[in-house]
């Protein structure tokens, strides 16, 4: 998942962590982890994420969930990109 996203997010990883509903205590947990290095961070979140550890929310562990978090955190074109890819629709 993390080379589909290409580290286009990286620095936005709490905002998609947000549209994945990661819990606040969580993200200042992984952020304290790996010292504020977003990469790290970005890899960690989405680790703890499809490892449905407690506090990273309920939605459903999917491409569809992945790419309508990108669309709401980042670049357009990275959410089609994704969207073509893995069969989602956006609209």
């Amino acid at each position: 998942m993390i080379e589909a996203l290409n580290h286009d997010l990286d620095a936005r990883w709490r905002e998609f962590g947000t549209h994945l509903c990661v819990k606040p205590p969580i993200m200042d947990s992984i952020d304290k982890d790996n010292k504020s290095d977003v990469g790290a961070c970005m890899l960690q979140l989405i680790e703890k994420w499809l490892a449905d550890e407690n506090g990273t929310g309920d939605l459903p562990r999917t491409w569809e969930t992945v790419v309508r978090a990108v669309a709401k955190t980042g670049p357009g074109r990275l959410a089609e990109k994704l969207a073509h890819q893995y069969g989602v629709q956006l609209s």
